[in-house]
């Protein structure tokens, strides 16, 4: 049993891998940076991951393994405090609200996100000691105590925005593509809600079950995302994509 669950588990990150990494890359070419690099972010964090599984168990390779994981915890949290609640959310509203930020803007986007992820990251009583004399300090107590919370409240926001963005799909008739939305939705805040509040019945020390369910689900939402996001960019309305592709080609020019 324990065989087949460690196969679920990495066959699942390979999905996500690869799905971010193949979608990423396809809104990039789409000049949406903001949707393409987060995907591309979460592929990394799902690649640390898979070595750091890979490798836990290899003599002389214990401390790579470590690092490996505390990358992948890094760009978790950096994904669930901001980067899909509120960069993937800002790059599907160039669609819903020919929202396209310039190149200053997108930089401010990621290291905003960057550093809150960092802060998430230091209060955690194992990383405490690199903030030195503030280790023990009541602010880092309190944002620790309310980091579960935090995270989701934002994933909340960001599935408010994803039931917004299906109803936007229904709207011109691309109802598949909105009900494959609401599916990976419903999944993600599932699994957001379960994250640091409940336990699956069953499962090991090491989360497997969780961790199986989890970049399944994610892997989902990022193919669900690209496909309804590409059914409702050729249902715009003429005026919108031209608009669209001015917006880009004025930010490509000035860059």
């Amino acid at each position: 049993m324990e065989e087949y669950k460690t196969i679920f588990f990495l066959a699942a990150d390979v999905f996500l891998i690869a799905a971010g990494t193949l979608y990423g890359w396809k809104f990039l070419k789409k000049r949406n940076s903001l949707l393409g690099l987060e995907c591309l972010i979460v592929a990394i964090s799902a690649t640390n991951l898979l070595f750091s599984a890979l490798l836990i168990s290899v003599p002389g390779f214990e401390g790579i393994s470590l690092t490996l994981y505390g990358n992948a915890l890094f760009l978790d949290a950096f994904s669930r405090a901001s980067g899909f609640p509120l960069i993937a959310m800002a790059g599907l509203m160039a669609l819903t609200h020919a929202y396209h930020p310039s190149r200053t803007a997108e930089i401010l986007w990621f290291a905003g996100s960057f550093a809150a992820a960092g802060i998430l990251i230091a209060v955690a009583p194992e990383n405490r000691h690199i903030l030195g004399p503030f280790a023990e300090s009541t602010l880092v107590h309190a944002i620790e105590a309310i980091k579960p919370w935090f995270y989701l409240v934002m994933w909340s926001l960001c599935s408010c925005f994803l039931a917004y963005f299906a109803w936007r799909l229904f709207q011109v008739g691309e109802r598949l593509h909105g009900w494959s939305i609401l599916t990976a939705m419903v999944a993600a805040q599932t699994i957001a809600t379960i994250y640091d509040f409940f336990k699956i019945p069953g499962d090991d020390a090491d989360h497997t079950l969780f961790y199986i369910a989890a970049l399944s689900t994610w892997a989902f939402l990022t193919v669900a995302l690209y496909y309804a996001y590409c059914a409702l960019e050729r249902n715009l309305p003429e005026t919108a994509s031209a608009k669209s592709r001015g917006s880009q080609s004025y930010r490509t020019a000035r860059s």
